[in-house]
């Protein structure tokens, strides 16, 4: 019987997440062997990476945490919804990186089932990583419910400025969702600078038919604004106007130093001129 050591599992069960791909695999070291019970069946011929396999690793709690985290990633990848009780029930482990395994899994199935749980972990879950796992699965089942959830996140004061900005950016991907519009619009009017400025990106991205101009601008020129918001704004800003402001290169990249300070004047004196049309 040829044994299946701890690594040469995370190796076939990475490359199964990362490509989808049903495989078998063998291990001529003589490592320890994971124990994963009757569902896998060691022989001659190596293991077979089952939907079995996978949950019953994913279950296990004295297996590795990246084991069973790779676990979760390869049961969502699979797409079958058999998979799902076993990804929500991973959504209960006591620890971080397996319930992003099981968040990310749910959302590589992308199935509305999961949706209540996923509101739950968004609004619920005390790690920061998790939440942001949840607001991305949300945004890729992208039911009204799922972008209901996301309004919800965004709108709650009890999540972080982190949390609700994203939120903010997530539900500006869905202008016919019929929470969208109005969610924004009240967000535009925030008491907090960074959540105004994610409104207003996402309203602009969204189109909604909001005034966002003025807030655009007020976040391009505020620097309490976190920078990769507001780039977002400047970008956006460009995009509106058809100026070009010398934020962003024509490499690709965004002007450093004395290059960055004359493109945010030359934004400034622009404003100065055209705030009077908005």
């Amino acid at each position: 019987m040829r044994k299946f050591s701890r690594l040469g599992f995370l190796q076939v069960i990475l490359t199964v997440a990362l490509f989808g791909s049903p495989l078998g695999a063998t291990n001529t070291s003589d490592r320890e062997v994971i124990d994963m019970g009757p569902e896998s069946q060691l022989s001659e011929a190596g293991i077979a990476i089952t939907i079995p396999t996978l949950k019953a690793t994913l279950s296990e709690p004295s297996i590795p945490v990246e084991t069973r985290y790779l676990s979760a990633l390869a049961l969502g990848r699979t797409k079958n919804f058999e998979v799902i009780p076993a990804l929500l029930g991973a959504l209960e482990a006591s620890e971080p990186r397996v319930r992003v395994g099981a968040v990310s899994g749910l959302a590589f199935v992308s199935s509305p089932i999961a949706v209540p749980d996923l509101r739950t972990v968004l609004l619920s879950d005390p790690d920061m990583e998790v939440k942001a796992a949840a607001m991305w699965a949300l945004a890729e089942i992208g039911t009204d419910a799922a972008i209901a959830a996301l309004a919800e996140a965004a709108s709650d004061e009890s999540q972080t400025e982190a949390i609700r900005v994203d939120s903010v950016l997530y539900i500006g991907r869905y202008p016919r969702d019929p929470c969208v519009g109005p969610v924004l619009a009240r967000l535009l009017n925030s008491d907090s600078a960074e959540i105004r400025a994610g409104a207003a990106v996402a309203a602009a991205h969204a189109r909604v038919g909001l005034r966002v101009i003025p807030h655009i601008a007020e976040a391009a020129l505020n620097p309490a604004i976190s920078e990769p918001l507001r780039r977002g704004a400047i970008q956006v800003l460009e995009d509106l106007t058809g100026e070009d402001f010398l934020y962003t290169k024509s490499t690709g990249g965004f002007a450093q130093g004395d290059e960055r300070a004359d493109a945010l004047q030359q934004l400034a004196e622009w404003w100065d001129k055209e705030r009077i049309n908005h």
